[in-house]
C-alpha cells in the first residue's frame, strides 16, 4: 500500500472531505425515562383513533392526559407536549 505523501493539498482536501460529512445529531440536553404502558386493545385502537382525527401523535395525547391529571392533584403540568 503506498500513501500519498503530506502536503498541504491533500490535508485541506481531507478535511474539505470531513466537513461535507453530515453531522451526528445531538442527544437532547434533558433525562428521558423509558416507560412502557399496557392498554387494553379497545383502549389502543380509540386512543390511536382520537390521535389520528386530531393530527396529533399518541404520545402527544398522552403527555397532555398527564398534565390535566397533574393538575387535577394540585401538581403544575410539566409533561412537554406540542399542541
Amino acid at each position: 500500500m503506498t500513501r500519498k505523501p503530506a502536503t498541504l493539498s491533500n490535508a485541506m482536501a481531507q478535511k474539505a472531505a470531513r466537513a461535507a460529512q453530515p453531522a451526528r445529531p445531538e442527544q437532547p440536553a434533558t433525562d428521558v425515562r423509558i416507560l412502557t404502558l399496557r392498554l387494553p386493545v379497545p383502549t389502543h385502537e380509540q386512543l390511536r383513533l382520537m390521535a389520528f382525527e386530531q393530527r396529533r401523535s399518541q404520545h402527544q395525547c398522552l403527555m397532555e392526559a398527564l398534565n390535566d391529571w397533574f393538575e387535577k392533584n394540585g401538581k403544575p403540568p410539566i409533561a412537554p407536549h406540542a399542541a
